[in-house]
């Protein structure tokens, strides 16, 4: 299995400045990425994102390997102007920012965009909202039973990772049966399920992070329908805009370019 590189770059700049992101890429997300909002930010600093293990090595990963395999590949002589993070990347923006002022002694400021705490309900929407996708090609009865069988999932454990790993399991046997309806080989069909255990990983890991302890350099960016993370953050900006556009504004960008100086 070929391993990826940690960090791809988003926008190319100066090597030696940089502003990291945490988001968990997806295709066809119906959110806006970093991607999206990189090109709007002012300044000729680089801009890299956080990028995955190749699928299938994050088996048994914790926090600290994930942020390990992040700050191993960040120059350390590069300056970071910032770590900037979407949802659950919010969060492990808090830790990464904080890590990275440890080794520099100098606290990077940290910006949130509706940061997310990972909980039993948050894997469990994960879980639904694929079933979602899939309803076209299942039954109703299938459906309505893979539904009640992934609730019930989180009632049998306090253990994220627990119910993590049975929420996979369940996807992955629901989504084979599923995507080889629609004509996908095994190949395919191993490889989307695969995503799904990658991003479970991701989320489940994030909830063994402890938040940066100062606050001082950290803001949450809040949509109109902020998630529960605001208290991440020492103080929060809040815009009247879609979560799934608030990395596409340019009054969002702007507001982020002054904070990242």
């Amino acid at each position: 299995m070929a391993e990826l590189e940690p960090w791809r770059v988003l926008r190319k700049g100066d090597p030696r400045d940089l502003v990291l992101a945490v988001d968990f890429y997806a295709p066809g997300r119906a959110e806006a990425g970093f991607d999206d909002f990189a090109p709007l930010l002012d300044g000729d600093y680089e801009i890299w994102e956080a990028v995955q293990p190749a699928l299938g090595a994050e088996t048994a990963m914790d926090s600290e390997d994930y942020l390990e395999r992040w700050l191993k590949a960040v120059p350390a002589e590069a300056r970071v102007r910032g770590v900037i993070g979407f949802c659950v990347g919010g969060v492990w923006s808090s830790t990464l920012g904080e890590r990275l002022g440890e080794r520099s002694g100098a606290m990077p400021p940290i910006v949130m965009f509706d940061p997310e705490p990972v909980t039993s309900l948050v894997l469990y929407w994960q879980y639904h909202k694929l079933l979602d996708k899939l309803g076209s090609i299942l039954t109703s009865d299938e459906l309505a039973k893979a539904k009640i069988d992934g609730i019930a999932i989180p009632e049998t454990s306090d253990d994220l990772r627990v119910v993590g790993d049975g929420l996979a399991k369940l996807y992955r046997e629901l989504g084979d049966v599923g995507l080889a309806r629609l004509g996908l080989d095994q190949v395919r069909r191993e490889e989307m399920t695969a995503l799904f255990d990658s991003y479970i990983s991701y989320l489940v890991a994030s909830s063994e992070l402890t938040p940066a302890a100062d606050l001082s350099t950290s803001v949450v960016i809040s949509s109109d329908a902020p998630a529960d993370g605001v208290y991440l953050g020492g103080r929060e900006i809040s815009f009247d805009i879609d979560r799934h556009e608030l990395l596409r504004a340019p009054e969002v960008a702007l507001r982020v370019s002054e904070l990242l100086g």
